[in-house]
């Protein structure tokens, strides 16, 4: 998901509770519930009825970059008495 969003693709996902709190239907990408859905939100986006998300969801593969996980860490070990 992460390097679809880093390219710019226009994303359909399942909606699922994995994506809850970091991704956001109609902000980073488009969920789909069932078939019909997927269908749906395909159809919208290659007609031109539904925007990109490039900007949004590049903004979202950045910031969950191994960088920016890197630069998480010391917090989280300190956090976790781990270090």
């Amino acid at each position: 998901v992460l390097e679809a969003l880093a390219c710019g693709a226009s994303v359909i996902l399942r909606e699922i509770p994995v994506y809850d709190g970091w991704l956001k239907d109609g902000r980073e990408v488009y969920m789909a519930k069932d078939t019909e859905g997927f269908i749906g939100k395909a159809k919208k986006i290659l007609s031109g009825e539904l925007p990109g998300l490039g900007d949004a969801a590049l903004f979202t593969a950045q910031s969950r970059s191994m960088e920016k996980a890197g630069e998480r860490l010391p917090e989280i070990y300190h956090r976790e008495k781990i270090m």
